[in-house]
């Protein structure tokens, strides 16, 4: 028997099709958080080496995560753009550690618990609600101040089971910094995002180190600082010896300076410094070309 209605045809076949079997939906992510101790892993054009630390005090430029980051972070946590969290290149995961936007003043707490941001012009990238909350626009890059909190830290290593901090000694003290050939250019304008008038909300936060047991959603409160924009500079390695230091610096000529670092012990080190540069796209084309140049170990600094 030939069939030659269409109609009846469509009806046959969505008959048929409601009758095969659909397949299970996927299982819900399932969180698993644990301790992270990484290895060395390669990030655009750089790579970078986790350590367990229980001092962290830097300066760089601060990065917004993208909207389609994975589910899950780095330490088996459920990403949630909401949450005080943010990557981080080399600390330890997770980590609770203070974000101050140096344009600004405003200051938050963050969970760390996701490696990253691969871009090697960047030292944190934050979850749209943290840096919403230090008022860094959409897409917007900010100069920040990071400093790892210790005792929280720990803390969550112990809550995680199996997380336990190797104590680290404590350095000399850094003494006198003084400056030497290849001075580089002096004056280049301040941050434009820092207008002198202080933000409108204030909270007082309660430290964390305080706390019994650190939740995994901290809490949202700012703590307003002085706003202290500065200059981006681009830090590399350091020597025991000027001379390597130097070759380091002709490297970033004519922006390279070999600044000399001695402790209270009178132990002498060289580092090398390149900038400042006017502008966050001058520093990042100079960071990416000193990478492709050899200079592994170089990184934006706000000084």
């Amino acid at each position: 028997m030939r069939w030659s209605n269409p109609a009846l045809w469509l009806a046959v076949a969505a008959a048929l099709a409601g009758c095969r079997p659909q397949a299970p939906p996927p299982p819900p992510l399932a969180a698993n958080p644990h301790f992270v101790r990484e290895p060395a892993w390669l990030g655009d054009g750089k790579w970078f080496y986790p350590q367990e630390m229980t001092e962290l005090d830097q300066t760089g430029l601060a990065s917004i995560a993208p909207l389609d980051h994975p589910a899950l972070t780095t330490d088996g946590e459920l990403y949630d753009p909401t949450a005080l969290a943010a990557a981080h290149q080399t600390l330890q995961l997770p980590a609770i550690v203070t974000v101050t936007d140096l344009e600004n003043g405003r200051q938050i707490e963050v969970r760390v618990n996701d490696r990253g941001p691969a871009n090697p012009c960047r030292v944190i990238e934050l979850t749209p609600r943290a840096a919403q909350l230090l008022q860094i626009p959409a897409g917007g890059v900010a100069q920040v101040r990071i400093v790892l909190l210790p005792i929280p830290t720990e803390q969550l290593a112990a809550q995680l089971h199996g997380g336990t901090l190797h104590l680290a000694m404590n350095t000399d003290p850094v003494g006198d910094v003084s400056q030497q050939a290849l001075a580089p250019p002096t004056g280049v304008a301040q941050s434009g995002r820092y207008a002198g008038a202080p933000p409108e909300i204030a909270q007082t936060a309660t430290p964390t180190e305080t706390a019994a047991l650190i939740p995994d959603r901290l809490p949202e409160n700012i703590t307003l600082t002085a706003p202290n924009p500065g200059q981006l500079y681009i830090r590399v390695d350091d020597f025991g010896r000027a001379d390597y230091a130097m070759r380091e610096a002709a490297i970033l000529s004519p922006f390279g300076t070999v600044l000399r670092q001695r402790s209270a012990h009178g132990n002498e080190r060289f580092f090398v410094r390149g900038g400042p540069y006017p502008s966050v796209a001058d520093a990042d084309a100079e960071l990416q070309l000193a990478l492709r140049l050899g200079l592994k170990g170089a990184h934006i600094t706000v000084e």
